[in-house]
This record gives C-alpha cells, structure tokens and sequence, in this order.
C-alpha cells in the first residue's frame, strides 16, 4: 500500500556550483563513501542522488522517522535500478518501520528529477 511519496529536482549546474565552492566537505557530509565511489565526480549522478535524497526525505516528512542526507544511501541495484539503504551511514536496510522506499532518478536538459514512494 502506498504510505506517502515525493519529489524533487537539482539542476546539474547547481550541483556543480556546490562541488566547486566546497569541495570535498560537502561531498563528505552530503554522501557516503559507496556513493563517491560510484559517481566518481560526475555532477549528473551527484545531482541525481542529491534529488533522491530530498525526494526520501519529503516522503517522511509528517512521519516519526528522520534522516540526514548521508543516512540515505542510493546506488544501483544489480538491474541499475536505484535502491535506497536506510541508516547511519547508508548501513541500514531499505525500509524503515517496515516500510519500504520504491525510488526512480532520471536526467533531463540538464535537470536531474527522483520519484520516492514510501510503502
């Protein structure tokens, strides 16, 4: 059954603007090692999972549950679906209380939009 969903966009030059001024500390605060690791400084997958994040984030708004940006882990599944981990650190698992988050990242005219469905 769907709980909750969210939304939510990041402009492929606002990240890189963000990457510029603050470098590494942000990436650091931002995402999880896995995560550097698999976007490897390209702004669209930085952007993508930044979008994720807030995405997430709205889907648990009004709810008991709260998570910090680097708590939310998304990397691609063995298909390249994007899945999400919950948790300190992106060590959690995908669901929180039970639930479950459904998540899709995509890219467009420099745009990069996630869909979170909280189930």
């Amino acid at each position: 059954m769907l709980r909750r969903i969210g939304i939510d966009t990041c402009g492929l030059d606002r990240m890189a603007t963000a990457v510029a001024r603050s470098g590494q500390p942000f990436l650091e605060k931002v995402f999880t090692p896995a995560e550097l690791a698999y976007c490897e400084g390209r702004v669209e997958r930085l952007a993508g999972r930044w979008a994720a994040k807030e995405a997430i984030i709205k889907c648990f708004d009004g709810t008991p549950l709260c998570f910090r940006r680097r708590e939310i882990e998304v990397l691609p599944a063995e298909s390249g679906a994007p899945r999400v981990r919950l948790g300190a650190g992106g060590g959690g698992d995908s669901g929180a209380g039970g639930a479950q988050v459904q998540l899709t990242i995509t890219h467009q005219s420099g745009l990069a939009v996630a869909a979170a469905a909280l189930e």
